[in-house]
């Protein structure tokens, strides 16, 4: 059984790297989330890594193509947002 996200949350963005899986942003249903968590396969536990300077929901997240990198784009905050963020 996987383990559980620290943080519920829904219309968030994954992002899968060689490290692990990548859970960002989101909604809880009350409040936009900046949190990101990193799955761990080896040992079945979520790790919040980084919060993003925007919190936001039903955003868009790709690596970089040499797996160095996240980005973040766009977004919804109440507002669209047109920002991008690389981690």
């Amino acid at each position: 059984m996987i383990a559980s996200l620290n943080i519920p949350r829904r219309a968030l963005s994954v992002v899968a790297l060689p490290d692990g899986v990548y859970a960002i942003g989101g909604y809880n249903g009350k409040d936009y989330l900046g949190t990101m968590e990193r799955y761990d396969i080896l040992t079945d536990k979520w790790t919040l890594c980084a919060q993003m300077n925007y919190p936001r929901c039903t955003l868009a997240a790709v690596s970089s193509n040499d797996c160095q990198y996240i980005y973040v784009l766009g977004g919804f905050d109440g507002k669209f947002l047109n920002v991008v963020e690389r981690y």
